[in-house]
């Protein structure tokens, strides 16, 4: 099982959002977007797709700047899994991602909720495959 190219609905602690994964290649480096997370709209993403425990983790990079504008780097790791988990013929799946990410910044932490000891939060995103 590839990792699913296309757009994933996404929850990050509450923020709706779509992550875009673009594409994986031979070596499992992933590239993608996180959209609508952020107030300017779009996040380019890096990470590495692991086929076989099916782990995906990545990473937003900071945004300097005024601490009203800025975001901390952070940390996301998820496992892949389907529903139903082995599909007949002709059934539509849909895949989900969870997991938690880790914030390395108070300007990320702040913003989605957290404080100065919480810097970990969930996360999940899904896609379905049609038949």
């Amino acid at each position: 099982m590839s990792l699913k190219i296309g757009t994933w609905r996404c929850n990050i602690n509450g923020v709706e959002c779509d992550l875009n994964i673009g594409s994986v290649n031979g070596e499992g480096v992933m590239t993608g977007e996180l959209k609508r997370f952020i107030p300017e709209g779009t996040i380019t993403v890096e990470g590495i797709w692991d086929e076989t425990s099916r782990k995906l983790s990545f990473t937003i990079p900071p945004k300097p700047g005024p601490i009203a504008d800025q975001y901390a780097p952070a940390i996301f790791e998820a496992v892949v899994f389907s529903t139903p988990r082995n599909p007949a013929p002709g059934v539509d799946v849909i895949w989900t991602m969870s997991g938690f990410l880790n914030a390395a910044g108070l300007g990320f932490v702040f913003s989605q909720g957290g404080n100065a000891r919480r810097t970990t939060f969930g996360w999940f995103a899904s896609i379905t495959e049609v038949a």
